[in-house]
């Protein structure tokens, strides 16, 4: 599952049930100052829910940039896509207690 929250000078992304990082179970990724970001390799103005669900499929850092790959689910009619973000910028990661 996954959890957006933005303003004009930052990105919180808040993903749930992610595993393979310090701390498993939820993660927070914020964002202070975003220098680009890109999806499925296009230059985005912004980070949104793309439908009524998603979900984390890979999250990977290297350096300053995050790649999120999240497959996308709309209930009403049954449908699915995938999409590839990447951000770079100062990043911090850390366990969400929600």
């Amino acid at each position: 599952m996954l959890r957006v929250s933005t303003t004009p000078t930052s990105l919180e992304v808040e993903l749930q049930g992610v595993g393979g990082w310090d701390a498993s179970g939820n993660v927070v990724v914020e964002f202070d100052n975003v220098t680009g970001m890109f999806r499925d390799g296009a230059s985005a103005d912004e980070f949104r829910m793309e439908r009524q669900d998603g979900e984390v499929l890979t999250l990977d850092r290297d350096g300053d940039e995050f790649v999120l790959i999240v497959e996308w689910n709309h209930f009403s009619p049954r449908s699915s896509h995938t999409s590839a973000w990447r951000w770079r910028g100062q990043a911090s990661v850390r366990a969400s207690n929600q």
